[in-house]
């Protein structure tokens, strides 16, 4: 066994050389700079904002039976609720990854239809979050493949303990492009902006403090002696500026301000640039469109920017799912269920609205022109695209080109959100309640 480093690129900045290090300076970029902060929540608002679902394999009552248990255990069964797991797991674009262990508890539960029976499963207690900063080690075999999780656990004393969780019992959310387990932050490619930035500031913040009102500057009279340069140094740096600053000054004493001439050098367009560098690094620039009274910008350029961003959202939150789908779901249904058939957990309404306005857009004008017949088949699968209830049957007089108007058909059908009897997905409710371990956890 080794451990999974993966080959990397040899890191020369000294703050960010240990993975210790370098999940500190990303807490520290998040927490003391508002444009890296608002970078970071700009990525994560629609991905947690997202509707997830669990979707049922067939029709027949064991798969929607068990897509109902697995969406109860995830959204609404947990001790905590699973936005909160969420937002822990999307921790990992500021610390490169995060490890999320499932407990479980036996407890009874019965589905919502009528005249089903209710018997003890064993069900999802909490996902318990294991914080990036207290991994020590991701151990993988000789494959490359994880083996366990070692952890430097927090006592409630403030002592830490050495614990080591089977890759049985973790969850690891890798992010980024890296060769390993431990994925890569999302603020590295930001860090040099930062860097420049924080440096910028303080010098705009010299440069006011010493040229706002200029360098206090004085001439000594003819045949002055050593006291008369003590004294003239003493007033001069004895100077401020507030609403009660005054001098008296001496005969033959000259006093001024120096002042700098030309255009001072500004800082603070040069701190902007790297303002919208780190926004950029997460592909949110358009937030930063009109934010100078140098100019604004377009609609048509901050829509064609948020399109890549949308879905890349996507993106996170598939690979989110993926995970669920490959190591949570699938040990839900097997201790409680007979049966090989997995239902999916999937998600929606991420930044589709622009590509779903111009779909109906473009099945009005095929409909309009009777280039495709609206019949039952076809509005089932436009149905599908929208994450839309099926229709039940077919008691609706098929719908004619000329009646469309370019128009989608109307559904008349019986099942609907709250429609219990046919479910194409089980959607998700959040409730909160106490914390509590695994059976398993000392």
């Amino acid at each position: 066994m080794g451990s999974s480093q993966g080959t990397r690129i040899r890191e020369l900045v000294p703050e960010l050389v240990s993975r210790s290090q370098a999940i500190q300076m990303w807490d520290k970029m998040a927490r003391t700079d508002a444009i890296t902060s608002v970078a970071l929540r700009a990525g994560k608002t629609p991905v947690l904002g997202a509707d997830y679902y669990v979707d049922p394999v067939g029709e027949d009552q064991q798969s929607l039976d068990v897509a109902e248990f697995v969406s109860y255990n995830i959204f609404e069964g947990m001790t905590h609720p699973f936005s909160f797991a969420l937002s822990k797991i999307l921790k990992m674009y500021q610390h490169g990854f995060s490890v999320v262990e499932p407990c479980y508890w036996n407890r009874p539960w019965s589905p919502k239809r009528a005249m089903a029976n209710t018997r003890t499963y064993t069900m999802l207690r909490k996902l318990a979050p294991r914080p990036a900063p207290t991994i020590q080690e991701i151990v993988v075999d000789d494959n490359g493949g994880p083996v366990e999780v070692i952890q430097s656990a927090i006592r409630a004393d403030g002592k830490t303990d050495e614990v080591h969780i089977p890759i049985n019992k973790a969850i690891i959310f890798p992010f980024g492009e890296a060769d390993d387990l431990y994925g890569e932050s999302i603020l590295r490619s930001a860090y040099p902006h930062w860097y420049y930035k924080t440096h910028l500031y303080k010098i705009d913040a010299i440069q006011k403090e010493r040229h706002g009102i200029g360098i206090p500057r004085g001439t000594l009279p003819p045949g002055y002696n050593d006291k008369d340069r003590e004294f003239l140094n003493e007033l001069l740096s004895n100077l401020r500026t507030n609403e009660r600053a005054f001098i008296t000054q001496p005969p033959g004493y000259l006093i001024d301000f120096a002042k700098p001439e030309g255009q001072l050098v500004d800082v603070m367009k040069s701190a902007h640039y790297h303002d919208v560098a780190i926004m950029l690094n997460v592909m949110v620039e358009f937030m930063m469109l009109g934010v100078t009274t140098e100019g604004g910008g377009g609609r048509a350029t901050s829509a064609a920017q948020a399109d890549i961003f949308w879905k890349s959202t996507v993106f996170i939150a598939s690979l989110i799912c993926d995970c669920f789908n490959m190591f949570l779901i699938p040990n839900i249904v097997k201790w409680n269920f007979e049966t090989d058939t997995i239902p999916l957990m999937k998600v929606r309404n991420i930044g589709q609205s622009r590509d779903l306005q111009q779909f109906a857009a473009a099945l009005a004008n095929v409909f309009d022109k009777s280039v495709i017949t609206p019949d039952l088949d076809t509005e089932q699968w436009a149905r599908k695209i929208f994450d839309m209830p099926l229709k039940t049957t077919e008691t609706q007089t098929p719908i004619t080109p000329l009646q469309t108007n370019g128009k989608l058909p109307q559904d008349t059908g019986t099942s609907g959100p709250g429609d219990t009897s046919n479910k194409s997905a089980v959607g998700a409710q959040v409730k909160s309640g106490n914390m509590g371990k695994s059976p398993t956890e000392p």
